[in-house]
């Protein structure tokens, strides 16, 4: 038999199928945002920064608000201003509500989670965890009681360095990991294991930052002979996994109808409510969600409150007239004799401006998480496919000169109008927009006011005589944070 024939046929068959699958790329393409040329097989990474917001922004000088680029395994769209942002996320919801399939959030909540998964048992999920939340007292004055606990033992470790430098980037994160623990189970938290979780999360964290090799690249795990960090991931999950299972696993044991603790408590409830004759209940409604709603709380929230009290903190010391500014007005309101509450920000615009001011400037989760079109979408008369992975440049929207005047300055100021009253923007978006938004933006409004505000009431920060001073290069995990810093403590007189 001639096997020339056979390998022709090969040979055709391969080619044509090639030819198929350019012509319906280039079909998709020529609708797609207009964008940069790249390379075959990694597109335009090459000249993509680590910090990709930025090549971002200097993309859409040439592009506009509104581009694609192919970042090797896929063509993204980017919404690198607040036009585009509004009229997707804003305008057409329902329609980028999808999120991007990772395997790397895939391997850590497995889709049963708030943050990285879709559909309908998503919405239900998050209906239920704030339902949740309510009930336990997220809202009400037993909350704040909370973090005035968390507040003090922050004031308590600072207090030990009166007149002496302190290691900022140990002070908050245990503090306010102990204090959302309690939201979750009323079984404490072993205090000997903060350590461990702590390098855990920030192990994740880092995993899951936008350019990671892993998610642009996912074979690249099966690659010998550290799997470009795929086994750290994989183990720091199954510790923090495995340790809140363990939790739930009590709850379970120890169950008793209409004696509801806690979030676990309240999740269970609702799980109990839907087995009949012994049955489990369809998702959203299992141990295995409910544990995904732990991991987004349990992480996320702890993360992004401790790298935000970081940049403020970093950003009144570089900035010692706001840093007293805001000190004359908590004294005018609160006066020296006792500590902040939430009833005095009516009274403390200033002080809440500089709050705002920090979300803007850090902008800590530069494009957010990817959202996904889950139809095809017409925007500004380009047609966005189903299924194209958009990310929403935050960074570029809260640094837009169109937007804000002296984008690259702190001026808290700029969120007071002409009486003083404090305006909220919507482009300042600093917990995303739409039905994405972070679900834990209450809770971290109330930490955030609580600790920045009783802080500044209680000490000074300064930097350390005769030492360089810190700069805002950022350590690029999932958020972004400033590098370990110390700073000079004084106690303020009373």
């Amino acid at each position: 038999m001639d096997l020339s024939y056979v390998w022709s046929f090969i040979y055709c068959l391969v080619a044509a199928i090639l030819v198929k699958w350019t012509i319906k790329h280039v079909n998709i393409i020529v609708k797609l945002p207009p964008g940069p040329w790249g390379l075959p097989l990694v597109g335009y990474l090459p000249w993509i920064r680590k910090n990709a917001y930025e090549s971002f922004i200097d993309i859409s000088k040439k592009y506009g608000g509104l581009f694609s680029v192919n970042l090797g395994s896929e063509t993204v769209v980017v919404l690198n201003d607040w036009k585009a942002v509004k009229a997707t996320l804003l305008d057409q919801p329902n329609v980028f509500s999808g999120r991007k399939d990772v395997h790397l959030a895939r391997y850590m909540v497995k889709k049963k989670d708030i943050v990285f998964t879709d559909g309908n048992a998503w919405k239900i999920q998050r209906k239920l965890t704030v339902q949740g939340f309510i009930k336990i007292g997220l809202l009400n004055k037993s909350m704040e009681n909370r973090i005035l606990d968390l507040t003090q033992n922050v004031i308590e470790k600072l207090s030990l360095y009166n007149n002496k430098e302190a290691p900022m980037d140990s002070i908050f994160f245990s503090s306010i990991l102990l204090t959302n623990w309690k939201l979750i189970s009323v079984i404490p938290i072993d205090k000997n294991k903060l350590q461990k979780y702590e390098d855990a999360l920030n192990l994740i964290f880092f995993g899951l930052r936008p350019d990671n090799p892993l998610i642009l690249f996912e074979w690249l795990r099966f690659i010998p002979p550290n799997r470009s960090g795929y086994k750290a991931f994989k183990n720091a999950c199954d510790y923090v996994n495995n340790s809140l299972r363990e939790i739930i696993d009590s709850h379970l044991n120890n169950w008793k109808d209409g004696n509801a603790h806690d979030l676990i408590d309240r999740y269970i409830a609702e799980i109990k409510k839907r087995e009949i004759n012994g049955q489990k209940a369809p998702a959203p409604f299992t141990t295995d969600n409910l544990l995904g709603t732990l991991l987004d709380t349990f992480a996320a929230g702890v993360d992004t409150t401790n790298v935000t009290c970081l940049w403020a903190f970093l950003y009144l010391a570089f900035n010692q007239d706001i840093q007293r500014k805001a000190q004359k007005e908590l004294d005018e309101v609160v006066g020296r004799f006792r500590m902040p509450s939430l009833d005095d920000f009516t009274k403390l615009p200033y002080t809440e401006a500089i709050i705002m001011e920090v979300h803007r400037k850090a902008s800590l989760v530069p494009l957010a998480v990817p959202h996904r079109a889950i139809e095809d979408a017409k925007v500004f008369g380009y047609t966005i496919p189903k299924g194209t992975t958009c990310y929403p440049n935050i960074y570029a929207v809260h640094h837009d000169p169109t937007l804000w005047d002296d984008p690259q300055m702190f001026k808290p100021e700029r969120f007071l109008d002409e009486n003083n009253k404090v305006v909220w923007p919507p482009y300042l978006m600093p917990f995303s927009v739409g039905p994405r938004a972070c679900l834990g933006q209450p809770l971290a409004q109330m930490e955030l006011k609580l600790i920045i505000s009783s802080l500044l009431h209680k000490f000074h920060f300064n930097f350390p005589v005769g030492q360089n001073l810190p700069t805002f290069d950022v350590d690029y995990s999932i958020t972004l944070r400033p590098f370990p810093y110390s700073l000079l403590i004084k106690l303020r007189e009373i």
